[in-house]
């Protein structure tokens, strides 16, 4: 069993091809707590990155009302690093709002060989710019990396309780991840 948690390399000597077989991380989160609180951390250190930007306008595409922004900010960051902004256009979002006369137009018209324009609401294109907005603060705002080195207790025990690959849950200065 404890062969499961490394990966396993094959090689066919015919073709020379070699093979890497990972195995799947188990979910220990429930049953391993690595903290200090619990005597189980010989030591650690955390490392926060520096964000591309914490703040960002998305700007959809034109139509009859001029163009739609959401702006959305990462406050912890800004009060750690400034305020760094960034534009991200989303030209290909348009509200579609057609006149009454241009939809009875259209409704008579049989040619299949126009693509149709999708008709997105107010509403939709302000969810899709908030999503994009969330999205590009997470890739791109700051990231935190923890490196811990874990102690052996009578209750934790490498190899017995948790292997490399899985998953476990760590708390240090009251931040669980």
């Amino acid at each position: 069993e404890q062969d499961e948690m490394y990966p396993k390399i094959t090689r066919n000597d015919k073709t020379g091809i070699m093979r890497v077989t990972i195995p799947r991380a188990r979910d220990k989160t429930a049953d391993i707590v690595i903290s200090p609180e619990f005597g189980n951390v010989v030591s650690w250190t955390r490392e926060d990155t520096m964000p591309e930007f914490n703040a960002v306008w998305v700007v959809s595409g034109d139509y009859s009302e001029g163009r739609l922004y959401v702006y959305m900010e990462d406050e912890e960051s800004i009060k750690k690093y400034g305020r760094i902004e960034n534009v991200v256009s989303r030209s290909d979002i348009t509200v579609y709002e057609a006149p009454e006369e241009e939809e009875a137009d259209e409704a008579e018209t049989t040619d299949d060989s126009e693509e149709e324009t999708p008709r997105l609401s107010y509403d939709d294109v302000m969810s899709i710019l908030e999503q994009e907005a969330r999205t590009q603060l997470k890739e791109h705002g700051r990231k935190r990396s923890y490196t811990i080195e874990a102690a052996e207790t009578n209750g934790l025990k490498f190899m017995d309780d948790w292997q490399v690959g899985d998953r476990v849950t760590c708390v240090i200065d009251g931040e669980k991840f």
